[in-house]
């Protein structure tokens, strides 16, 4: 499954995480949960084959949702799993993006403040541009000045003489 036909070795990055979880738990070095590995685990359970049904099975009810939608409960319960038990997995490396994907202010990332931000963008690339522009003419320019000053330049025999190369 290479992302690119060119690309001779597959990695873990190249697999979805229902296939890594199929491949994790068909090692056989994880345990299963005590409720197996497609249904979830009690909430006081807490081991490694635990965490990952937990995202495996929330993965497969978000995929797979007849409903586009889920309520305010469910979103809440199921987040809380989920962050559980990636941080369990990780032994806690991802609690400081979760912390920073929850402090992002998704209520004031509206259009007009995303036009904003994206013109301000454009000006800033235009003004570097410009001053490349700017600078490319005034190299240009002086590299005309110092030719015409090279053409007005006259062969002497003080020259001809220090630099005899005939």
């Amino acid at each position: 499954m290479p992302s690119s036909p060119n690309k001779s070795a597959t990695t873990s990055k190249d697999f979805d995480t229902t296939l890594m979880i199929c491949i994790l738990r068909n090692l056989s070095f994880i345990p299963p949960p005590s409720s197996g590995w497609d249904t979830l685990p009690p909430e006081f359970e807490n081991t490694l084959g635990a965490n990952l049904t937990i995202i495996k099975v929330y993965r497969n009810k978000l995929c797979h949702a007849s409903q586009p939608r889920i309520n305010d409960k469910t979103f809440r319960k199921m987040k809380s799993s989920l962050i559980h038990a990636f941080s369990e997995i990780s032994c806690g490396l991802t609690d400081s993006i979760v912390r920073e994907i929850e402090s992002f202010d998704f209520e004031g990332c509206d259009k007009e403040n995303l036009l904003c931000k994206i013109q301000k963008e454009i000006r800033d690339i235009r003004d570097d541009m410009q001053f490349h522009y700017n600078w490319k003419v005034n190299t240009a320019n002086v590299f005309g000045e110092w030719r015409a000053e090279v053409e007005h330049f006259y062969e002497t025999q003080g020259f001809l003489g220090e630099n005899n190369f005939s």
